[in-house]
């Protein structure tokens, strides 16, 4: 027999099953293994239809039990659980009874049930009284004659509160843990009235064909209800056999709660060496404050630095006042050659005049011997024409006027230069006769300016280190300040976790102090097998329903990871119960948080990786194999 085969007759014998119980929970358990059981074979035996009617019908079945047993707990709780009248108040009536008011006769139409607040009240007929927190009137309301069964009547001053029969079926669809109450309380006062009635004759005994039917049907009875137990947990078992051995490694985690809600955990550390020395805050304390938690000083600390730029800055102080100082001589030094300069620059122009008024002299005397000569050259001709002198000395004048002319034309151009070297003088340009500049004027002003400059260059380098010095000692000053004092700091909204060093106690630069969560950055740590973690993926999508809600939540996977490598309290602030040695891990983030009250990290939650389905499970089981 192949295991297609054996998995379609497994099937059918379920389907037998599931017509043959009688009772619905244990119709819908075989149903579901049924279910299985068909999904298997189909997908073995390549059968489409029959896996897509199954895998329909499987959801179908589970949402049903899942429903039917919420009912089931309900009215489990409501049995176990007392009724509060005070829910109720709001849609009842107050009613004053005086002493002997009477509120009913017995035989009256049943029409209102009540609630007794204060004073008392008198059952005549069955010989009770009733008082504060006591409901009188449910068994007329609720009995096929709707009459009362005694009179009830004021013993003193009594405050009701009344409920119509007509709002009685639409408070029992609210509250039906009312129903449950009137049905214990009409029970128990039953009880009461049968144990005042007279007792049935011992004497009378049933016959005995009579019991041993009755003992015939009871256990005829009981035989059929433990053969449909025997018959569903056979059932379940097989399926739990033959087809629990592929996927129930993986199967769990789409229908456990072992999943937490949890976050990223953070240490807060000190930042450097030294006592704790304000109070810790508590787990659970807010981080506000722009996110101080705790101080820590170190009075151990060196102040060597901050006395050390001290002294640096005296040294630059006092070498920065001796080279202004220079710097100082030097511009009067520079103002003194100015001077001087003043009184050379005057003289020499004054020079210059005095010798252009003697070459102007010299050229005007020059020039009337040049007259005179000419004058001497034009009679010695004269006289040689009639031949009183000879052409000797006609010759000897024209030298003497070319002399003449020569000289005269030396000092207009020894007086041109002396009027130019005169202009350049007004321009503060010296120019001595042989072209060369005099010593007072270039040479000396240079060298002082030249050291000058390098005073000045001496004086910025000693500003420069003097306000380096300075901010030096800024620098210093702050340092001692960083490692003497400092605050220990957390995000503005965090949550402390857990307080991870003592009050008081010493610590060093790096050691955590506390731990803290974001809240607002919430994750579900889920439980998984290698089988599921094969098949997500980095922002695959999932729904949570968180303990405590009826919501759905989104989220997206941050991480997986294999049972060798899973994260855990070092890196969670709260770990899923589900977790063993062979589970492996997968850690969403929790997207939709909106409406959630506090902080629920620990609190379990349900997983549902909505891409993933049941098939996609065993479909990757069966490629493995």
């Amino acid at each position: 027999m192949t295991t297609g085969v054996f998995f379609g007759y497994l099937a059918s014998v379920l389907v037998f099953a599931t017509f043959y119980m009688k009772t619905i929970m244990p119709l819908r358990m075989v149903a579901i293994s049924s279910n299985i059981a068909f999904i298997t074979y189909a997908l073995v035996e390549d059968l489409t239809p029959i896996l897509i009617l199954h895998a329909l019908l499987l959801p179908l079945n589970i949402l049903r039990l899942i429903e039917l047993k919420r009912e089931v707990r309900k009215a489990e709780r409501a049995m176990t659980e007392d009724f509060s009248v005070d829910s109720i108040l709001t849609v009842m009536k107050e009613r004053l009874l005086a002493p002997g008011d009477v509120l009913f006769r017995k035989g009256d139409a049943a029409d209102d049930l009540y609630y007794v607040e204060s004073g008392r009240i008198d059952l005549p007929e069955i010989g009770k009284q009733l008082g504060p927190g006591d409901v009188l009137g449910e068994i007329g309301l609720f009995s096929t004659t709707g009459r009362r069964t005694s009179s009830a009547v004021a013993l003193e001053k009594t405050l009701l509160h009344t409920l119509p029969r007509k709002k009685v079926a639409s408070t029992l669809v609210q509250h039906p843990r009312l129903g449950i109450m009137l049905l214990r309380l009409a029970a128990t006062r039953l009880t009461e009235n049968l144990s005042q009635a007279s007792p049935p004759s011992m004497t009378e005994t049933p016959s005995e064909e009579a019991d041993d039917s009755a003992m015939t049907d009871a256990s005829r009875r009981h035989f059929k209800s433990r053969l449909r137990r025997a018959v569903a947990i056979a059932a379940v078992v097989l399926v739990i056999i033959a087809g629990g051995i592929a996927v129930a490694p993986t199967a769990y985690i789409l229908l456990s709660r072992d999943s937490a809600v949890t976050s990223w955990i953070n240490d807060a550390t000190s930042p450097i060496q030294g006592h704790i020395m304000t109070p810790l805050p508590l787990p659970g304390a807010v981080v506000e404050n722009s996110g101080w938690i705790v101080e820590i000083e170190n009075e151990h600390a060196d102040r060597g630095d901050i006395l050390r730029s001290e002294a640096r800055i005296r040294e630059a102080e006092t070498e920065l006042d001796k080279l202004e100082a220079y710097d100082a001589y030097m511009e009067k030094l520079i103002g003194d050659w100015q001077s001087r300069t003043k009184t050379y620059a005057a003289a020499f122009a004054e020079k210059l005049d005095r010798e252009a008024a003697g070459l102007k002299d010299e050229i005007a005397f020059l020039t009337e011997r040049l007259r005179l000569a000419n004058e001497a050259v034009k009679r010695a001709k004269t006289l040689s024409d009639q031949g009183f002198v000879s052409a000797a000395a006609e010759e000897e004048e024209k030298q003497t006027v070319l002399d003449l002319e020569e000289a005269l034309a030396a000092k207009k151009r020894a007086l041109s230069t002396h009027q130019l070297r005169r202009s350049w003088a007004d321009e503060g340009i010296y120019i001595d006769e042989d072209g060369q500049n005099p010593n007072w004027a270039y040479q000396s002003d240079d060298v002082i300016n030249l050291e000058h400059q390098k005073a000045q260059e001496r004086v910025a380098v000693a500003r420069a280190a003097l306000e380096k010095a300075k901010q030096d000692h800024s620098a210093a000053i702050r340092s001692f300040r960083d490692v003497s004092s400092a605050v220990v700091t957390a995000p503005d909204g965090a949550i402390i976790w857990s307080r991870i060093a003592g009050e008081g106690a010493a610590v060093t630069a790096g050691a955590p102090i506390v731990s803290w969560i974001d809240c607002e950055e919430l994750l579900v740590d889920v439980p998984s097998s290698d089988l599921l973690v094969g098949l997500v993926t980095q922002g695959m999508s999932a729904d949570v329903i968180i303990e405590g809600e009826t919501r759905t939540r989104k989220a997206s996977v941050v991480l997986s990871r294999g049972a060798a490598g899973k994260l855990g309290p070092l890196d969670l602030a709260a770990v899923a119960r589900g977790h063993d040695a062979d589970t492996a891990q997968v850690v969403l983030s929790l997207d939709d948080a909106a409406g959630l009250e506090g902080c629920p990290v620990g609190r379990a939650a349900s997983v549902d990786f909505t891409e993933i389905s049941y098939l996609d499970m065993v479909w990757a089981f069966l490629r493995l194999q």
